[in-house]
């Protein structure tokens, strides 16, 4: 019979300064950056989903982080479920993303500069949670694979999740195990039929 290797792994992260939720901001990548190149690393703009403090700084060393800017934003991102699509062409169904992430009201309400974000500016590995890699047409860094189609807060998910499905919270469709099937509900208005193929 073997002995299994016991392996700890230690991730190194802060909380936000103004509100210390539970939200970690991850500075693993940094540190070691600091270490081999022998100097500090800056990182920021980063923003708190919970309270939307504007953070930047400096990782000067293995405990070392300094801030340079902490401050609440009067357009704080706000948690928002956003629709993207991916039309193939060749009269095959788009393929649809719901992605759970933030943005600013204004940005929410405009829809200035999420086209731009997701159509061009992101790669697409940025957002997918467990995917490592998303490959398209040969490109590892496919940008462009897929467009923004619209946007809800979660305040608008959850009047749809309340009236709709007699939900009464996030939690609850999640127990149920019905949360995927309610965003593509909300979503649905949005959401183009596949054409037709006479």
């Amino acid at each position: 019979m073997t002995t299994p290797t016991i392996k700890i792994q230690t991730r190194q992260y802060f909380t936000c300064p103004n509100c210390e939720n539970a939200h970690q901001f991850f500075i693993d990548h940094l540190v070691k950056r600091c270490m081999e190149e022998m100097r500090p690393q800056p990182f920021g703009p980063w923003y708190c989903h919970q309270c939307g403090t504007t953070i930047k700084g400096i990782v000067k060393g293995e405990s070392s982080v300094e801030f340079t800017q902490c401050e609440v934003r009067d357009d704080a991102p706000k948690h928002c479920y956003v629709l993207l699509r991916h039309d193939p062409g060749n009269d095959a169904s788009p393929l649809y993303a719901i992605v759970r992430t933030s943005h600013t009201p204004s940005e929410l309400t405009t829809g200035d500069g999420l086209s731009y974000y997701y159509d061009e500016h992101t790669c697409p590995t940025n957002w997918v949670g467990q995917v490592t890699t998303l490959v398209w047409e040969g490109n590892a860094d496919p940008h462009g694979a897929f467009e923004y189609v619209h946007a809800m807060t979660d305040a608008q998910v959850l009047e749809f999740l309340k009236k709709e499905h007699d939900l009464t919270s996030f939690d609850q469709a999640e127990e149920q195990g019905v949360l995927d099937h309610v965003l593509a509900d909300a979503f649905h208005p949005y959401i183009t039929s596949p054409p037709s193929r006479e």
